[in-house]
């Protein structure tokens, strides 16, 4: 495990130095596939570090950034600080091995916030993980 851990802060280090020097992979810039390792990378660094990106990415505008992916990014730093997601695109295993929504702010305009950003609806986005079961 702490092998582990020295290789993904490598990683972590690594990605940080790349986007200090040449900015972020922007969609607009470089393909899909480069747009979506990035920020794939980015959501599964370690919190101090998904702030980092957070604060290049939260000024980028749409043809940069997708909001969809921005919201990802929200939801995990909302949740790494306490509070409640504001997407609800983060989910855990419960102890009986369910797929459930962590807790969400306001959940009754979950659905409203997902659209504005181009989300589908929340039920819709549970199917990924459930095969169409809840």
């Amino acid at each position: 495990m702490e092998e582990m851990q020295k290789v993904s802060r490598k990683i972590s280090d690594q990605f940080k130095d790349i986007v200090r020097l040449k900015g972020f992979p922007c969609r607009n810039k470089v393909s899909a596939r480069v747009y979506e390792a990035g920020v794939v990378l980015s959501l599964h660094l370690p919190p101090e570090d998904l702030k980092f990106f957070f604060k290049i990415i939260d000024d980028l505008s749409a043809e940069e950034f997708l909001p969809k992916d921005k919201a990802y990014f929200i939801d995990r730093l909302r949740l790494h600080a306490g509070k409640r997601q504001l997407y609800g695109t983060q989910v855990a295993r419960d102890e009986d091995g369910k797929i459930k929504v962590l807790p969400i702010e306001r959940e009754e305009d979950v659905d409203k916030r997902r659209a504005m950003v181009g989300l589908p609806p929340l039920k819709e986005y549970l199917q990924n993980f459930t095969g169409g079961k809840r």
